[in-house]
């Protein structure tokens, strides 16, 4: 396993757990204290932000050659697919906000900052993903 794969599935776990964490603490702050103080679960996403220390946990290798065109153009092809569904994440949520407060209304400071980790988190989760069934599909066709 490459140094990219490590990172995604580093990046796969953080963003699991802290998913979790987040619907966990969301459900029991709504049943305990009512549903606008249950916002404050959103705080557990704050894990993602470990999502930061895998390059320094997961160094370049010692040798010669650390990557090829290959692990280029999947870091490339996992990039622009975390671009596109983090794009489409946005307008999503543009679109759920017109539908919802209308052309006049207005949106919350909170909820553009749900709406930039929810980018972040849709992007991070992609391009993990992606990089993960790249290198799976090439050591399969590298088998047969």
């Amino acid at each position: 396993m490459n140094r990219w794969q490590k990172i995604a599935w580093f990046n796969l776990v953080i963003i699991a757990s802290a998913l979790l964490l987040s619907g966990a603490a969301i459900t029991i702050l709504a049943i305990l204290a009512g549903f606008p103080k249950a916002l404050g679960g959103f705080g557990c996403l704050g894990l993602g932000g470990l999502m930061g220390l895998s390059p320094l946990l997961f160094r370049k290798d010692k040798s010669k050659v650390s990557f090829d065109e290959r692990d280029v153009l999947f870091a490339r092809t996992a990039a622009f697919g975390g671009f596109c569904a983090s794009y489409l994440f946005f307008v999503a949520f543009f679109v759920t906000a017109l539908l919802v407060i209308g052309v006049n209304g207005s949106v919350s400071v909170s909820a553009l900052g749900i709406m930039v980790v929810g980018g972040y988190i849709t992007h991070s989760l992609v391009w993990s993903i992606a990089i993960i069934v790249q290198y799976g599909r090439e050591g399969r066709e590298r088998e047969s």
